[in-house]
């Protein structure tokens, strides 16, 4: 679902002259002619229309679901109640919405065309993005996404100026028809990895997070060419750094570079393009965190390099450093994620162990101290694949059950509770088969082994996929047909 808050302040009214095709109605505000695929939706905020408006629709293409109040705050100004109506496209064809103010006249009209469904077929990749979005690449290599503005491929609507801003609720394909291998979300940009080996990037590139040879603070809504013509295996989207691995496992970051995450033994202004880590390791995985970074070489040996305020280096002190340093305790790894402040692997037989901050028990030890150290995650149970997002971790096991544990306020645990805290792995709720698990800030998703896609958590943005923004304590099948 797209969802979009068009926002019309009464002074821009003689500002806007677009009239959908077949109208005319003069003195009659227009807004901008919206195109919706059956399954999304569309919320309208027209300012200025008298309280207790009701919305009038042409045709069955586009229902209506319902409507509330809210305060607006323009720049600058004191805060405005508006009225916010809520339609979905149904069917494919065109409707017109018309706001029709107290007095049941006309005062806002909107063109809605319909299109098809798209149909996304099985995934075959998901992740969670750090803040409030996820994206998935299917069997047949399409990326789509959902949630925020930053990575749904949806440009932004800011039709007179006030901030008004799109999102959307339900998978939206990536433009540019590349074909992907993996896609890895960050705190406001997504990177991907094409079946060529080629990297992209889309999202905010204020830190030239986006890699594209630019720092211009522009987002690009579509996927955009990392420089340097490097043939990459895997990729990691940080907060505002990225890093991924080539196909001859050296690895690379660019972006911010505030506390030596990008590894190239300095501590500098931010890189557009990607700088090679130093010291000639040759590695698996790469993964991107807050400020910090970490990479797993071939031979299950774990390094990272950047901040370490809260012990993310696993090194078993709290200095900072601009070059990859090996996580301490000996262990050999066979997986490894990095998290906001934090970072978990994998061992051989299963064994899950986590370093860094614990602010809500994403070690999942049983406590809320940081460790500088890896610790062994309680419990006794082995995962085939792990998953660090900022204040949580989830897991799969060996027999495909998902586990979660750190922060709950949103129910990002999945277990049907908002609990604070477990610092401990507790069930993902639903008995759902699941081949891999992604967590991020206040939302987690899994791949179930059918193909399907689950979310639960947080959706004030749209970020579980499923048509809505109303919070699940439970896995939510993603909508799609």
């Amino acid at each position: 679902m797209k969802k979009l808050l068009l926002a019309l302040l009464p002074a821009a009214a003689a500002a806007c002259a677009h009239e959908p095709t077949g109208v005319h109605a003069p003195g009659l505000r227009f807004l901008r002619t919206l195109s919706l695929a059956v399954g999304q939706g569309v919320d309208i905020t027209p300012k200025g229309v008298g309280y207790d408006s009701v919305v009038a629709i042409s045709s069955s293409a586009v229902a209506f679901v319902g409507s509330e109040y809210l305060t607006f705050y323009p720049p600058g100004g004191p805060g405005i109640q508006v009225q916010v109506f809520h339609l979905r496209a149904v069917a494919a064809g065109q409707a017109i919405a018309a706001i029709l103010g107290a007095d049941g006249a006309a005062a806002v009209r909107d063109t809605i065309v319909v299109q098809a469904a798209v149909p996304h077929g099985a995934f075959a990749q998901l992740n969670a993005g750090f803040f409030l979005s996820t994206c998935s690449v299917t069997t047949r290599g399409a990326a789509y996404c959902w949630g925020s503005l930053s990575e749904c491929p949806v440009s932004t609507v800011d039709t007179f100026g006030d901030g008004a801003t799109t999102h959307c609720d339900i998978p939206m394909a990536v433009p540019g028809g590349v074909t992907f291998a993996e896609l890895s979300g960050g705190g406001y940009h997504t990177c991907g990895v094409a079946t060529d080996g080629t990297a992209y990037c889309w999202g905010s590139n204020v830190n030239g997070q986006l890699g594209n040879g630019t720092t211009s603070g522009t987002e690009s809504p579509a996927p955009s060419l990392v420089t340097g013509g490097l043939t990459f295996k895997a990729v990691s989207a940080g907060i505002y750094h990225t890093c991924a691995v080539t196909s001859g496992g050296a690895a690379y970051c660019w972006g911010n570079n505030n506390d030596g995450q990008l590894g190239n033994g300095a501590s500098s202004s931010p890189r557009d393009s990607p700088v090679a880590v130093v010291g000639g390791l040759t590695f698996a995985a790469v993964g991107a965190g807050y400020e910090d970074s970490c990479g797993l070489t071939v031979g299950g040996v774990a390094y990272c390099w950047g901040y370490n305020s809260y012990g993310e280096l696993g090194n078993g002190d709290t200095t900072n450093s601009w070059v990859p340093g090996a996580v301490a305790g000996g262990l050999s790894f066979v997986a490894l994620s990095t998290g906001y402040f934090h970072t978990c692997g994998l061992t051989g037989g299963g064994k899950a162990y986590c370093w860094g901050g614990n602010f809500a028990g994403e070690l999942g030890n049983g406590t809320t101290a940081a460790s500088s150290a890896p610790v062994a995650v309680a419990g006794g149970l082995r995962f085939a694949t792990i998953s660090a997002g900022q204040w949580v971790t989830c897991g799969v096991t060996t027999d495909s059950a998902a586990y979660c544990w750190g922060w709950n306020g949103a129910g990002q645990l999945g277990n049907g509770m908002t609990a604070y805290s477990n610092p401990t792995p507790v069930l993902v709720a639903g008995g759902l088969i699941f081949q891999t698990v992604s967590t991020g800030y206040l939302h987690t998703c899994g791949l179930a082994t059918s193909g399907a896609a689950y979310c639960w958590g947080d959706n004030s943005e749209g970020e579980l996929g499923n048509g809505s923004t109303a919070f699940s304590l439970v896995p939510a099948l993603v909508s799609g047909p």
